[in-house]
């Protein structure tokens, strides 16, 4: 089976995010409970299931393939990882498997925790500052602000929800480790 690529954009990033990590579950509760797994089934249901647009619902696929939470066993069809599995079976231990899982697989989440552990508090500001010469895209768009998103969802940092102050490229946030 071909291995997945690492995570260099995320796609997924509603405004408040809060339900994001309950479709991730819920979608692979419902990959868990049919037989029939199949590509379109799954986007079918997320887009009936959650009312998202298919390409919101086809990004969730992608990202739980990406995340080794999918595996694909034939032409479109997909089964559930030994990984999936274990957050399904210990709802408590799920969070830390999907953090586990963002940080060995997104591009720039491991060394944004580094920065984290490093400094303790940083305004996102300061982070794309220290991060720019490994990561220079990410003063073009959202890069990094999808990933502070998801490092707060996954509780590994507390974000402020309004920025401080704005620059040219980024709201200034101030963050730090959980």
């Amino acid at each position: 089976m071909k291995r997945a690529t690492m995570i260099s954009m995320l796609w997924i990033s509603p405004s408040d995010g809060t339900d994001s990590i309950e479709v991730m579950n819920s979608i692979l509760g419902w990959a868990a409970n049919t037989d029939q797994s199949t590509y379109k089934r799954m986007v079918d249901w997320i887009v009936e299931e959650y009312d998202l647009s298919l390409s919101t619902a086809r990004a969730y696929v992608q990202l739980l393939v990406k995340l080794y939470l999918l595996e694909g066993v034939r032409e479109g069809y997909f089964r559930l990882s030994d990984r999936a599995r274990a957050m399904i079976a210990e709802p408590r231990d799920a969070m830390r498997i999907l953090a586990d899982q963002f940080l060995r697989r997104c591009i720039g989440m491991v060394e944004l925790m580094e920065e984290f552990y490093e400094f303790g508090e940083l305004f996102s500001s300061e982070i794309a500052e220290s991060l720019e010469a490994r990561f220079p895209k990410w003063k073009e768009g959202t890069h990094l602000e999808d990933r502070l998103f998801w490092l707060r969802l996954l509780k590994c940092i507390l974000l402020n929800s309004r920025p401080s102050r704005t620059t040219s490229h980024h709201p200034v946030r101030r963050i730090r480790v959980r």
